[in-house]
């Protein structure tokens, strides 16, 4: 048996991954009668601990894993890290199923873009490169009646794993953000997301960090990245790698001196990432499979 740990929906116990994720194992035992899987999809803090403490063979995670948890694992497995390959990127057509991040402005705003800096600038309280903080909108280049206005800064909790994915992939890693940054809470991400956006589209001073789907009319959802290379949450855009606030579902497992995984365990991981697999995710559609670029160089990883 493979017993299958992490990812879920916060507050419902319902894991947004159990259709794909079962939908591979049924493909799977086709071929190998013998394997039987049990999920416990408990949410990506239980992901390590499942692995280190044993119970768990696989576990899924749509965010990265923390220092603290890293050091956890290898407390318990002096001297090494867990193996980490991606297994498929969170889609845009389906509500709460690792949806990307977003940075959405008041449709009034004529901002239509931001660069990866200019969003350091704004978020973290110590940017790289000592740029200068962006804390009004004439920091970030508008004039007018705008120009004088403090930009105000709405998100997740800075604990979650939305925080935490922004952090790693915006503010580098930073755990330092600008004090007039207002966390949002409530009992599950998705309300928290959707809150939000609302208050963004109440606010035309307002930058909030949303989620894909929680984007309604009222807030524009801004490209990133510089003038010649700026990126929407498009299909393709997930797809290719090119927006930079993109969530993945990563596949972690126990690894052997050299780093990789063993057994039943490795021969399933290389079957997660073959085309038969990942045809299965792009038919499914709440997900977004792999290229075959990044197939190829998971099964690399796996030898």
């Amino acid at each position: 048996m493979l017993n299958i740990w992490g990812l879920n929906t916060d507050g419902t116990g319902a894991s947004p991954v159990l259709e794909v994720l079962t939908a591979l194992e049924k493909r799977y035992q086709q071929e190998h009668p013998g394997v039987t899987f049990a999920n416990h999809l408990h949410g990506n803090d239980s992901a390590l601990g499942g692995l280190y403490i044993g119970v768990a063979d696989i576990a899924l995670m749509d965010r990265e894993p923390s220092y603290i948890e890293i050091d956890g694992y290898q407390q318990a497995m002096p001297g090494r890290r867990p193996f980490e390959m991606q297994l498929m990127h969170g889609g845009i057509q389906t509500a709460g199923h690792s949806s990307p991040l977003v940075v959405v402005v008041n449709e009034t705003n004529p901002v239509t873009r931001l660069s990866i800096a200019e969003i350091d600038a704004l978020f973290n309280a110590e940017p790289e490169a000592q740029r200068s903080k962006a804390r009004t909108w004439g920091d970030l280049g508008l004039a007018g009646s705008l120009f004088a206005r403090p930009i105000t800064l709405y998100g997740f909790a800075i604990d979650s794993a939305e925080a935490q994915t922004f952090s790693s992939k915006v503010m580098h890693n930073s755990r330092r953000w600008v004090c007039t940054y207002r966390e949002l809470h409530a009992t599950s991400s998705l309300q928290v997301a959707s809150d939000i956006a609302e208050a963004v589209r109440h606010d035309p001073y307002a930058i909030g960090i949303t989620t894909y789907d929680a984007a309604r009319d009222g807030v524009r959802i801004l490209a990133i990245g510089s003038s010649k290379d700026a990126f929407l949450p498009t299909q393709d855009a997930l797809r290719a790698g090119q927006y930079v606030l993109a969530r993945t579902v990563s596949v972690l497992a126990r690894a052997d001196e050299n780093g990789h995984p063993e057994g039943k365990v490795r021969d399933f991981l290389e079957y997660l990432v073959s085309p038969p697999a990942q045809a299965i995710i792009s038919q499914n559609g709440s997900y977004i499979a792999l290229t075959e670029d990044a197939q190829v160089s998971a099964r690399k990883a796996l030898q």
